[in-house]
């Protein structure tokens, strides 16, 4: 550590009494990614380390002389300075849980370690309080919960959903036998008991039976043909149907909207209909009734856009005006597909307009443009309005930013494919980037390695020291060989301490030895844990793509595993290439030999 940053870190600590030691344990500090910092018994602080900083968004000098209620909303200040004080009346150390707004303008869940510290005389000068944020663990442990629970209870939870729906659905076999239907299916439309009652029989024989319940009824009729004729369109010609069915149900005329699609089993093999049947009459009636009063829409969440039969724009509401940035005055009178194809997605109209006409109502995402520039996703819902003859009169549509709902779907997507306690790759991401760059390496005709690590000791420290220091170790190392790492290479971990690199553009194989050494440095640097020292080794075990014969992602991966295991059974902290006659010799285990690195 340099003079400068030395003493930068020091001045953190100013006025705690470290004596000879202070810049050790000041530097020491610094490099804990805990955010730490200090205040007198009035409530002022005293230092921070960097950390703090970071996290608070406030440097040491802006804070010095500042309390909590500086630089934390009121409600969050109080309940921090209410900790402190009961420290202060009860001494000893205290873990309180809080929520902090940082840096980052995001409330974060946190746990509060606070303890007092005392001058040389044993007087309290003072409270320390260390900040855990706990925030990603949470969201973590709850997305795997829900994980575990949605694995246990599928079945159950597509029931009750398809219970609770107000649209009638179904399922079919090949020879039209209900293996499926929903309540509302089974309520409105069979006119069954409950749900096993339609199970492996056709609709001929629900139809059969409400035709002789209402043979009076000179409107009752049945519409099983069209249904019939649906389920063999769908499955002719491989994909969903959508078409519309009139008739009377319990003795009321009703439009519904019918979807039906094929579905298969696991080897592609159709095997039977979905279908799905939406009551649209009032909607259709709702349609016809649509008119531009701005009571309808002013205070709807969506932003609505009402456009004529030419696809003027007639009118826009105040959340169009807040979505798009766009004010009313800016867009009446534009026609979007030729005067201003930026306010609505150009996309909407080159896909969607020519048809609308026709099907009568669209929905879907798009991306589009604020005004200012910013790009945000929609979802964008369209409906045609109809005059007396049918025509087209206006459109209607409606569309809410998702921006926030996609982002959270990246995340989640990110802790599908990353480790959660290190950032790096899992294994499912690293094996498809393994496959991706063995295709890149036979393309550029070069060669890459695989190197399986695994670190040494590592399990007497989780014994010695608990899993708390395991995590950290473990976070430690793999930071450390990330840096050593080349752009274009990956790093990943496979599990518990084991981690797999993939090096590319590589002449031969000594271009790796460089590499192997700096990942073994890495690893066997110590990791300090307060006035711990974590120290632990690698033995890493390579193998080299591509081969002769041809080799597959899981033969490469095993190769690396066993080379890496004769590394271990030759003293560790080194690395071992693997060799074909390793392979013949059965297994790492054995006496095979193996390229000394």
């Amino acid at each position: 550590m340099n003079m400068t940053r030395a003493n930068q870190a020091e001045s953190r600590l100013f006025p705690l009494a470290w004596e000879h030691n202070s810049w050790f344990f000041a530097s020491l500090l610094d490099a804990i990614p805990v955010p730490v910092c200090y205040k007198d018994i009035e409530g002022r602080y005293l230092g921070c380390n960097a950390a703090f900083e970071l996290c608070i968004g406030f440097s040491l000098s802006e804070l010095k002389g500042r309390c909590v209620f500086d630089v934390l909303p009121p409600d969050q200040a109080q309940r921090i300075r209410e900790y402190d004080l009961d420290l202060l009346q009860h001494p000893g150390e205290k873990v309180e849980s809080a929520q902090m707004t940082f840096a980052d303008g995001m409330l974060h869940d946190v746990v509060l370690h606070k303890a007092l510290f005392c001058d040389s005389d044993g007087r309290i000068c003072g409270i320390i309080t260390a900040i855990l944020d706990i925030s990603e663990q949470q969201k973590i442990h709850q997305a795997l919960q829900a994980s575990e629970q949605q694995a246990r209870e599928l079945a159950a939870l597509l029931r009750l959903m398809c219970d609770n729906v107000p649209d009638m659905i179904w399922a079919k076999d090949l020879e039209q036998r209900y293996v499926f239907t929903n309540k509302a299916m089974c309520a409105k439309l069979l006119n069954a008991r409950d749900t096993a009652e339609p199970l492996g029989k056709t609709y001929a024989f629900f139809s059969a039976r409400e035709q002789q319940a209402h043979a009076a009824n000179p409107h009752w009729h049945t519409v099983a043909e069209l249904r019939r004729q649906g389920d063999m369109l769908a499955m002719n010609r491989g994909e969903s149907v959508i078409f519309e069915s009139e008739g009377y149900i319990k003795g009321q005329y009703t439009i519904l909207e019918v979807h039906k699609a094929p579905f298969c089993a696991e080897n592609g093999v159709t095997i039977g209909t979905v279908g799905l049947a939406r009551d649209i009459t009032a909607r259709k009636r709702a349609e016809d009734q649509l008119h531009l009063a701005a009571s309808v829409f002013t205070h709807a969440n969506e932003g609505i856009v009402i456009l004529d039969s030419d696809g003027t724009i007639l009118d826009v509401n105040d959340t169009f005006s807040k979505i798009t940035g766009y004010a009313r005055s800016e867009v009446l009178g534009l026609n979007p597909e030729t005067q201003a194809p930026q306010i609505l997605n150009m996309g909407f109209f080159v896909s969607v307009w020519p048809g609308l006409s026709k099907s009568g109502h669209w929905s879907g995402e798009f991306w589009s443009r604020r005004k200012s520039g910013e790009v945000y996703a929609e979802m964008l819902t369209a409906s045609v309005v109809l005059d007396g003859e049918g025509k087209p009169r206006q459109y209607v549509a409606l569309f809410s930013d998702i921006t926030p709902l996609k982002e959270h779907e990246r995340q989640l997507e990110h802790l599908a494919n990353h480790d959660a306690l290190t950032s790096l790759p899992n294994r499912v991401l690293f094996v498809d980037r393994l496959r991706q760059a063995m295709a890149q390496t036979e393309r550029r005709s070069g060669q890459l390695a695989l190197a399986y690590l695994d670190l040494d000791g590592f399990k007497a420290v989780n014994d010695r020291y608990g899993h708390e220091a395991g995590d950290l170790l473990l976070q430690s190392v793999s930071a450390r060989m990330q840096q050593v790492l080349r752009k274009g290479d990956t790093l990943a971990r496979l599990g518990g301490d084991e981690f797999a690199a993939v090096l590319l553009d590589l002449r031969d194989h000594a271009d790796s030895m460089p590499i192997l050494a700096h990942l073994l440095e890495a690893a066997s640097r110590p990791v300090r844990l307060g006035e711990i020292e974590l120290r632990v080794s690698a033995s890493i075990g390579v193998t080299f793509y591509p081969q002769v014969p041809a080799v597959d992602v899981d033969q490469l991966l095993r190769q690396s595993d066993q080379a890496m295991y004769r590394a271990k059974l030759s003293g560790k902290d080194g690395y071992r290439f693997y060799c074909d006659d390793l392979d013949a010799g059965g297994g790492a285990a054995s006496g095979a030999s193996a390229t000394d690195a």
